[in-house]
């Protein structure tokens, strides 16, 4: 049987769930010259 839980079961992992996920593509987005950073929007409920 495969475990899906990832690190998330692992006592000895240290999760971060507010930090996100790694920027692994960032330096490749940003080269490619076609992209235009922004600081997002606030989150209104409703």
């Amino acid at each position: 049987v495969y475990d899906t839980s990832g690190p998330y079961t692992d006592p000895k992992a240290y999760i971060d769930i507010e930090a996100g996920l790694p920027k692994l593509r960032q330096e490749w987005i940003e080269a490619r010259g076609d992209t235009e950073p922004y600081d997002g929007r606030d989150v209104k409920p409703e």
